[in-house]
């Protein structure tokens, strides 16, 4: 469907199919002849356009289509594909994107490219679901929440507003769910590969699209992504499908792994390491370079892989470690003096980390999860960052 492809996939192909095909506009496709012009009335009816799709599961408009007149009527078709004639893309994309920033609350991503192969330009415009709903007009002081049926948008009342924010509250109780349930598992030992009863890290990236009801991941295409998920601390690794997915798992020994990546077929990716703490002369420890060093690999492949498979965001970014009740951070001596205490709980979870776009360097957004990692050793901060907050580790 073309509301599913990203506007920089589409092509003069798909244009002229939804033209010989007749396909009228839906809750996820409109057609409009023309951009938005400058004034206030039409830059209230774009915005009213575009919070309508983010609050009602998402669409694409496609700026250059006429739409068929039959009888003197409207018939919701496209009639013929005229193109933007006399503008530049850039500029229009730059317009679109700065009417729709300062004037929407919370703010909603666009995506907009031309059409390749049409000309004059057939600008595409998507505006994915968003899990951050319901997004108000504040164009002029305005405070109006709009949402989209088959037959167009229409202005939100009391009523459905306050359904609108009863719905946005599930997402982080699914969330939560989803987190303390896979914790649980791995704690029990119930991995999808074998593993000992080591402390553990667990990694897991979740584009908010996976905690819907929507359509699944299919492993196959997880499988193509196997070259980005190589497992944390593993040498040689191999993939297979299993029942929740697909399974990137480093090399067996004595039967057991000592990390992995499962791609859930919701979408949903979970990375384990274990052994991790190491016996050191001042007792058990946690390498505090190596550890970030996994995370920081692990969640770049993973950004890889999103945007290879388009999953939509925002995603949420969650570290855990568990087993590590006892054990100390280690650091370089000058380090320690007072500061070096052990961890007092045997499960940390630290706060996720909310990303809007993958399209980020994993070293920065992760900082603030290293940062509690270090804070529940006695540190004031993770020491692996400088200070103008960049991962630059000493040693």
């Amino acid at each position: 469907m073309v509301f599913e492809q990203a506007p920089k996939s589409l092509t003069s192909e798909d244009i002229e199919a939804l033209v010989d095909s007749q396909v009228p506009e839906s809750r996820h496709l409109d057609y409009k002849q023309t951009l938005p012009e400058g004034n206030d009335n039409a830059k209230r009816d774009f915005l009213a356009d575009i919070s309508a799709f983010a609050n009602s599961g998402g669409g694409v408009i496609l700026y250059g289509i006429s739409e068929a007149i039959v009888e003197g009527r409207k018939t919701g078709c496209p009639g013929k594909v005229v193109g933007c004639p006399n503008i530049s893309v850039d500029e229009e994309i730059l317009r679109l994107e700065n009417i729709a920033r300062g004037s929407i609350a919370p703010r909603i991503q666009l995506e907009i490219a031309h059409v390749a192969g049409t000309s004059p330009p057939v600008i595409a415009l998507r505006v994915r679901r968003s899990w951050n709903a319901p997004h108000m007009v504040t164009f002029k002081k305005s405070s109006r929440f709009y949402a989209r049926n088959s037959a167009g948008k229409y202005r939100l009342d009391v009523g459905e507003i306050r359904t609108a924010f009863l719905a946005s509250e599930e997402l982080p109780r699914r969330l939560r769910d989803f987190r303390v349930d896979r914790l649980a598992r791995i704690g029990a030992g119930d991995c999808p590969v074998p593993m000992d009863e080591s402390a553990k890290l667990v990694l897991h990236v979740v584009p908010a699209g996976a905690m819907g009801a929507g359509e699944q991941l299919a492993p196959e295409r997880a499988a193509e992504q196997r070259g980005n998920l190589q497992p944390m601390g593993a040498s040689g690794y191999g993939g297979r499908y299993n029942f929740d997915g697909y399974l990137v798992h480093g090399g067996l020994h004595e039967g057991k792994s000592n990390s992995y990546v499962q791609v859930f077929r919701s979408g949903v990716f979970e990375a384990v390491l274990g052994r991790l703490l190491s016996e050191e002369k001042d007792g058990t420890m946690l390498a505090s370079l190596y550890y970030e060093k996994m995370v920081i690999q692990m969640t770049s492949g993973i950004s890889k892989s999103i945007r290879a498979l388009d999953l939509p965001g925002p995603y949420f970014v969650m570290l855990t470690l568990l087993g590590v009740k006892g054990a100390r951070m280690a650091v370089e001596r000058r380090r320690v003096r007072d500061e070096w205490h052990p961890f007092d709980r045997n499960i940390l979870v630290i706060p996720e980390v909310v990303l809007e776009s993958m399209d980020v360097h994993p070293a920065e957004v992760l900082r603030p999860a290293f940062d509690a990692v270090w804070q529940s050793a006695g540190f004031e901060r993770s020491y692996n960052y400088d200070e103008h907050g960049s991962w630059a580790p000493s040693r």
